[in-house]
């Protein structure tokens, strides 16, 4: 199904009033979580520059104002409470984390610590922070090895290498 046909046309003429009362009247117990995401994500979307042709409710102007912006979520992603430590979404976050812990040298029992949980929970709210076991397992090692095998694709590719050492 094309978004033209789900959202009732392209441009000005689509709308989302089927979505939204398809929701309230067919899962009406996910309704108040529908509102409170759309809340959130309204006040972060700049408000349209033209203005609304009908008096629609609160809702529909919050979705109409959701779906102007450059990344629109689906509603599953919406609805999903948290990501799975094996989304793509967490995925890209542990890599980032763990190149931080290597950049930084910090020890990786640093993603246990409070502050920085909190620090993670506010900017990504969905994203659930593995233990420093899961990081020292899994991802540290995959780092070490994606790296490992550029440099060694580097070494072999070179047509000269220079060695150095201090004793």
């Amino acid at each position: 199904m094309s978004i033209v046909n789900f959202c009732g046309g392209s441009g000005k003429a689509a709308n989302t009033t089927s979505m939204t009362n398809h929701i309230k009247y067919k899962h009406s117990e996910l309704l108040p979580q529908l509102l409170t995401v759309i809340k959130k994500s309204s006040s972060t979307v700049p408000a349209s520059s033209e203005p609304e042709s009908s008096s629609s409710s609160q809702s529909s102007l919050s979705v109409a104002r959701l779906t102007s912006a450059s990344h629109q979520q689906n509603i599953v992603n919406c609805l999903t409470p948290v990501w799975s430590i094996d989304d793509a979404r967490s995925t890209e976050i542990h890599i980032y984390i763990a190149k931080m812990i290597a950049l930084d040298n910090q020890p990786i029992s640093c993603v246990e610590d409070i502050g920085f949980r909190n620090l993670i929970r506010k900017l990504k709210p969905k994203y659930n922070m593995p233990s420093r076991k899961y990081f020292a397992d899994n991802i540290i090692p995959r780092i070490y090895n994606d790296t490992r095998s550029e440099i060694k694709k580097g070494v072999l590719s070179a047509a000269a290498i220079s060695v150095t050492t201090d004793m």
